[in-house]
This record gives C-alpha cells, sequence and structure tokens, in this order.
C-alpha cells in the first residue's frame, strides 16, 4: 500500500494504533478502492474488507453534517448538452 500512494496521490492510508494489523484506506470512491482491491488481489495479498463509508464534517456554524461533493464545469454547445448531462448522472 505504501509504494502505490506513492504512485497514486489520491490515495491515503493510516494504520491503526489499536491493531497492528489494520489499515485504514482514504480514497476518491468505491471505484478507486475496488480497482485498488483487485490489483492486490491480483499480487496475491488477502485481505479482510469492511464496507465503505462516506466521511463527513460537521459544520461549525450550523451542525449540519455535510457530505462531500464535486462540482463540475461542462463548456458544450446544446445539442451535446443532453449527452453530457446522461453521462454525468
Amino acid at each position: 500500500l505504501v509504494a502505490e500512494t506513492d504512485n497514486n496521490v489520491t490515495l491515503k492510508i493510516e494504520k491503526s494504533s489499536s491493531d497492528a494489523e489494520k489499515t485504514t484506506v482514504y480514497a476518491r470512491g468505491e471505484l478507486q478502492l475496488g480497482i485498488l482491491v483487485e490489483q492486490m488481489r491480483r499480487e496475491g495479498f488477502e485481505m479482510i474488507l469492511t464496507p465503505p463509508r462516506v466521511l463527513t464534517v460537521k459544520d461549525p456554524e450550523t451542525d449540519e453534517l455535510l457530505e462531500p461533493f464535486e462540482e463540475v464545469i461542462v463548456d458544450v454547445d446544446s445539442e451535446f448538452s443532453g449527452a453530457v448531462v446522461s453521462s454525468l448522472t
């Protein structure tokens, strides 16, 4: 995992302080985690996984839980806008 974080800067690993065999992996989404797990499986690693969970942050002003989101701006001609919106949802 450490070698993979050198190549992929969007991955972050954190060793557990309570269990020496436990490691938390932070990634950009389920697809990235799935690719990493499949790559490790093909290389012969054995692992036990827990379901991924969404990281939330509490807004200090409203005490509301906020989930991460991504924003994208795509500038295309109107004839292509339907296909772009369809691909993003």
